[in-house]
């Protein structure tokens, strides 16, 4: 199931995302939401260097389950140029909340780390 979803929008040259901004549904319960908006920034480093990238991030209120459906639109606004490259890509993405037991199991081991730090810096050097 999708808990969330991604959207990263690429570009060679300066854009932005024109209002009246994202919107994203999920038919027949519609109760996804648009959770941010990454404004486009010029890329240092990084596969996408010299280019420009935004980020859109949509969160669920019911997931996405197998053959759901999930909707979404932007736009986007630039000028200034005839010839740019454009690229989208898109992650769906599942949040597992971990149980209990293995939460508690995790703590137990750092703990567990922690204290056999301390005790090797104890032991006399010999």
């Amino acid at each position: 199931m999708w808990l969330g979803y991604q959207v990263n929008v690429i570009m060679s040259v300066p854009f932005s995302f024109a209002a009246p901004g994202p919107t994203v549904s999920n038919p027949p319960t519609d109760d996804w939401f648009v959770a941010g908006v990454v404004t486009p920034t010029l890329q240092g480093s990084g596969p996408y260097a010299g280019d420009y990238e935004g980020t859109l991030y949509f969160n669920s209120g019911t997931p996405v389950g197998i053959g759901g459906e999930l909707d979404y639109l932007y736009s986007i606004s630039f000028s200034g140029s005839t010839s740019y490259s454009f690229t989208q890509e898109a992650f769906a993405y599942e949040t597992m909340v971990p149980e209990p037991g293995a939460l508690a199991l995790v703590g137990m081991g750092g703990l567990m780390l922690v204290l056999g730090r301390r005790l090797s810096l104890r032991k006399p050097v010999r």
